[in-house]
């Protein structure tokens, strides 16, 4: 894992924000902040399970990585 203060601004990336798995995301100069997609899930009473994505911000993920395959 690479430290945060190294971490490109330019182009999507994987971090790592506390969650169990690495997330999608890039830096958003309009919030100072990082963005991210985090997968949410429900099961509604009849058994269906929706799935989606939202979108969170981070100040301080713990570090980061390149998506593995991506050109820099």
């Amino acid at each position: 894992m690479n430290p945060m203060q190294s971490a490109p601004k330019d182009r999507p990336i994987l971090l790592d924000v506390g969650c169990p798995w690495l997330v999608y995301g890039h830096w958003c100069e309009c919030s100072g902040k990082w963005v991210y997609a985090n997968l949410c899930q429900e099961t509604h009473s009849e058994g269906a399970i929706e799935v989606w994505f939202e979108n969170e911000h981070e100040k301080n993920p713990k570090g980061w990585l390149l998506i593995p395959g991506k050109i820099k």
